[in-house]
């Protein structure tokens, strides 16, 4: 039961954060179980990533903290995020999903299949 209704909050805050163009990262520290299933499509979604771990000092937290943060010799973040691909295929083809973390723009053209997939 609430498990279901968590997911279902989870799964529209997902959908506002995809439209504002937002990542989001977990990163959680806790003995505990804090509902990172139910939390999970905010990562997928969005191109986040999710760290858990029983100590803030930890050397897993702190590298992915740093690869997070990891600026390139311009001073920019080397993560791009909000990024849009658009693909333009023949008549015979159409789009049905991709691979990665992406999520559908919802915007319905001829080359897009009824069916989605991934």
């Amino acid at each position: 039961k609430n498990v279901k209704s968590a997911s279902k909050f989870y799964q529209a805050l997902t959908q506002r954060a995809i439209k504002a163009g937002q990542t989001v990262d977990i990163f959680a520290f806790t003995l505990d179980q804090f509902g990172l299933h139910e939390m999970r499509t905010l990562c997928d979604k969005t191109g986040g990533i999710a760290v858990t771990n029983e100590m803030f000092d930890s050397q897993n937290f702190k590298d992915t903290y740093r690869k997070v943060f990891d600026k390139n010799e311009n001073g920019e973040l080397r993560y791009g995020f909000c990024g849009e691909t658009s693909i333009h295929l023949s008549k015979e083809l159409k789009i049905s999903g991709a691979i990665g973390p992406c999520t559908s723009l919802k915007k319905g053209s001829p080359m897009v299949s009824d069916t989605e997939i991934g």
